[in-house]
């Protein structure tokens, strides 16, 4: 004989092993696993002419750190090497500051000279003299040049002309609708016109007597810049040094030219910095794209597209993010519910005007003044003493939107999001899918479905009551906690009336309330599912209880009876439908909950049919349970003591009102239940997946 030891294996071991066999598995499919894809693979560019001049896309690309083909290498080598030769030549604010304000001097020195001229007195007697000898006279009183260049013939001039040489030209210009330029080459040398031209400066000769104010402005504007930089290296005459240093500015156009040259430099030093972020981005894109012969094999080149009409700003970019937790047609559903999307992100260009120094307004200018060489990347204008309205000190830039829009487009494979659109659509989206990209949370719903006296509550703090002096419990001394409460409900302290939350406890052990219930036969269990279900789907728990029922037809053919019998299932369900949404940040959740049960009286096909339905939306927060309660349900039954042939013989029920007179008695009885509902919800996380599983087992 071979003796069979039987084996037992519990519920617990069960769910044990099966836990530790799926975490071997889980480790040899993980090695065995490919590397993972890239989180952001570049697929390809197009680009312009102005592109690798674009910051933001030079940017981009690095920070994408993209490999680039041979020919965007070498136009960018070409720029770093113009942009180093372009540095050594660059000249420092202090060396333009010294420049500009000794050419402006330059050019007050000789405002002051040719003021002296245009205030030479003169008288003129003219009777029909040509226009064209008059100007030779005015020219030749004051010793300057004048050109002519009106068109049509010459008027005759008439009438007495007194005054300076500026006055006398002034008037004569104003009567023959003549417009006075300085010439812009030529030095003591005016131009006049009969149309307005536009590339020459209108001589202002309200402010010929200004330029020695002008002067005497430009060497406090000296001596302050040299109290600023005293080592520079720049010298100062003896009259500079005369004059009182805490005097201000007197004249507006100094006052303007000054304000000119703080913008000036203020752009200067933005450009700077700017030249300076595009080197070291330049740098960086040089040294990701040039390759060793060890990594030749993981060398990938991003696909370039050159489309001389693209502008700057206007650059496609085609990228592919590889999708980790969620699913990428669910990820892209969320993206473009952005409205921010529904139309192209354009970049802003700001158009940069090019930079003049205000000039100065006072007597004519000497034309011949030198321009000195540009410290900053704008040119810059040396400052003329013949001006027109001074020009505003600070440009502003023209602000306009690119004229063709990068609108975004998305599609989705097996593993990822490929987005093609503008840098600022295709960072945009990165963002979106780092935030949106994380682990898929889950919720454990436990459901708990009881039917229970009418009136449980009150019965369990009338136990509790009882106990609360001791009465019901085991060794209880009067007016002490009780240490035993309820069946089936070991060390517990209750001082007082008994409620769901003092039943469920600290930690909501609902088991203990169950059993409280059963234990004292306040209620039964009718069902408990439990059920993981991910964040934004939905669990189904349908419970089926079926019954065969005969149904009977009768049919007569030439006075034959004929009895057909036909089985007909009779189902009674269950059905839990739950779509929990977890908040992201504080685990709670929003929970729609919808129950349905089918009962019915017997299993008769005519027996009464009761349908219990809740369907509701809830908000709960971590480690809150939710309790469902007031569906109730009577029944009626009957009772009775009677002789035993007539139970037999299943006459009770019609000899009833019978049975007191021979000896019998009758009870009709009437209970009412209560469906409860406990609702016990559990994000699961890394740190609770150990207790949840815990939770499962027991």
């Amino acid at each position: 004989m071979v003796a069979c030891t039987p084996i037992m294996t519990s519920k617990k071991d069960a769910l044990e092993k099966i836990q530790a066999d799926s975490k071997d598995s889980t480790e040899i499919f993980n090695s065995n696993l490919a590397p993972t894809a890239p989180k952001v693979d570049i697929i390809q560019i197009n680009y312009g002419a102005d592109s690798l001049k674009n910051i933001d896309f030079l940017s981009f690309l690095a920070g994408a750190k993209v490999k680039l083909s041979s020919v965007i290498i070498e136009n960018l080598k070409t720029q770093e090497n113009q942009y180093l030769n372009a540095l050594k030549k660059e000249k420092s604010p202090q060396v333009f500051l010294t420049e500009a304000i000794a050419a402006a001097k330059i050019t007050a020195d000789k405002d002051i000279q040719l003021a002296k001229k245009l205030n030479t007195t003169m008288t003129l007697n003219l009777s029909g003299i040509n226009l064209s000898q008059v100007l030779e006279q005015i020219a030749k009183r004051g010793k300057i040049e004048i050109k002519s260049n009106f068109n049509g013939p010459s008027p005759q001039l008439q009438g007495v002309y007194k005054g300076t040489v500026g006055s006398v030209l002034k008037t004569i210009a104003e009567e023959n609708k003549l417009l006075v330029y300085k010439s812009a080459n030529l030095e003591d040398t005016l131009e006049i016109y009969s149309i307005a031209n536009n590339t020459l400066m209108l001589m202002n000769f309200d402010s010929v007597n200004s330029a020695l104010d002008v002067k005497k402005d430009l060497i406090i504007l000296n001596q302050k810049y040299l109290e600023i930089f005293p080592n520079d290296g720049a010298q100062s005459n003896i009259s500079d040094q005369q004059l009182d240093v805490s005097a201000e500015l007197k004249t507006q156009s100094v006052t303007l030219f000054l304000e000119g040259l703080i913008n000036q430099i203020q752009i200067s030093m933005i450009e700077k910095e700017r030249n300076k972020a595009i080197s070291d981005v330049r740098k960086v894109l040089i040294q990701e794209s040039t390759t060793s012969k060890d990594d030749t094999e993981n060398f990938k080149i991003a696909n370039a597209v050159y489309k001389p009409t693209i502008k700057e700003g206007e650059e496609l970019i085609i990228e592919k993010f590889s999708v980790y937790n969620q699913s990428p047609e669910d990820l892209k559903k969320i993206i473009t519910g952005y409205s921010i999307f529904s139309k192209g992100n354009c970049a802003v260009i700001e158009a940069k005007p090019a930079v003049t120094l205000t000039t100065l307004a006072t007597a004519p200018a000497t034309p011949a003044a030198a321009t000195p060489a540009a410290a900053t990347p704008a040119a810059a204008t040396t400052p003329s003493a013949a001006a027109a309205t001074p020009a505003p000190a600070t440009p502003t830039p023209a602000v306009t939107e690119s004229a063709t829009c990068v609108k975004l487009t998305l599609d989705t494979d097996a593993t990822g999001i490929i987005a093609s659109g503008s840098i600022n659509d295709i960072k945009l989206v990165e963002k979106l899918i780092d935030e949106q990209d994380s682990a898929v949370k889950q919720a454990l719903l436990e459901v708990y479905i009881l039917e229970v006296n009418s009136g449980w509550a009150s019965s369990l703090e009338g136990i509790g009551r009882r106990t609360t002096n001791g009465a019901a419990g085991t060794g209880g001394t009067a007016g002490s906690p009780a240490t035993t409460i309820l069946r089936g409900v070991q060390s517990a302290s209750i001082t007082g009336g008994l409620s769901i939350a003092t039943a469920l406890g600290a930690k909501n052990d609902i088991v203990a309330l169950i059993n409280m219930l059963e234990t004292n036969s306040l209620g039964k269990t009718i069902s408990k599912p439990s059920i993981i279900v991910k964040d934004g789907g939905t669990g189904v728990v349908n419970k089926q209880r079926t019954v065969q029922t005969t149904d009977s037809t009768t049919t007569v053919s030439n006075g034959i009876s004929t009895i057909a019998t036909t089985i007909r299932p009779i189902s009674s369900p269950l059905v839990v439908n739950l779509s929990p949404k977890i908040n992201k940040h504080n685990d709670n959740i929003d929970l729609a909950f919808d129950f349905n049960q089918t009962t019915r009286d017997s299993d008769l096909a005519t027996a009464p049919t009761s349908t219990n339905s809740i369907k509701t939306s809830l908000l709960i927060e971590p480690g809150k349970v939710v309790v469902l309660a007031g569906l109730k349900i009577e029944t009626e039954s009957a009772s009775s003591d009677a002789l035993p042939f007539l139970a037999k013989a299943g006459l009770q029920p019609i000899f009833g009102p019978l049975i007191a007179l021979l000896g019998g008695k009758q009870a009709f009885t009437k209970t009412s239940t209560e469906l409860l509902v406990i609702i016990n919800p559990t994000v699961i996380t890394t740190r609770n997946i150990a207790r949840t599983f815990d939770k499962a087992i027991k």
